[in-house]
């Protein structure tokens, strides 16, 4: 088994996007082309083969063996 790195997310307390501009500016990348005003999350669209940028989504905390915690964001069924 292998880490497969396909999101990067922010929580972010506002309209996620309010600050997509933002972050699609900051990093050159593109807002994915469905986000509109209201959505529970934004998407910044990765380089070829990289990550993405995600402001929202669902996820859990769990924490490893020496007690600290991580994000793991819910994904498509594999």
């Amino acid at each position: 088994m292998h880490l497969v790195i396909h999101n990067v997310t922010f929580d972010c307390t506002g309209d996620p996007c309010d600050l997509g501009p933002f972050r699609s500016e900051l990093l050159r990348r593109p807002p994915a082309d469905d986000d509109k005003p209201g959505d529970p999350e934004a998407l910044i669209k990765g380089p070829a083969g990289g990550p993405t940028l995600s402001d929202g989504g669902g996820w859990i905390v769990p924490a490893d063996a020496e007690g600290n915690d991580f994000c793991v964001e819910r994904g498509e069924p594999g």
